[in-house]
């Protein structure tokens, strides 16, 4: 890649505002964009080794994959972040 596009890559990533909360055992992710971002990815930590993992959207939200890395660690990656505001509710369960 060139380094302008590498550049423009980071500007859109730093872009967005990320926040993870816990509320019992739901984890709310909340993203903040000005801009569009395709292929943006957020990290989680699994509450234990193995743990499943379900994501729950409004329908008109981005498309999200869950793409486990580990044991202990999964990605969200959406196909593209829109413009706005977008929640996501993250549930695990034991495998």
């Amino acid at each position: 890649a060139r380094g302008d596009e590498i550049t423009a890559w980071w500007r859109q990533r730093e872009a967005v505002q990320v926040q993870q909360d816990w509320h019992d055992s739901t984890l709310f992710v909340s993203l903040e964009s000005p801009i569009p971002v395709q292929g943006l990815t957020v990290f989680v930590t699994l509450p234990e080794k193995n743990a499943s993992v379900h994501v729950t959207a409004k329908p008109d939200s981005a498309k999200v994959h869950v793409k486990p890395i580990d044991p202990f660690r999964t990605a969200l990656v959406f196909d593209t972040l829109n413009p706005g505001s977008t929640q996501l509710a993250v549930t695990f369960g034991s495998k």
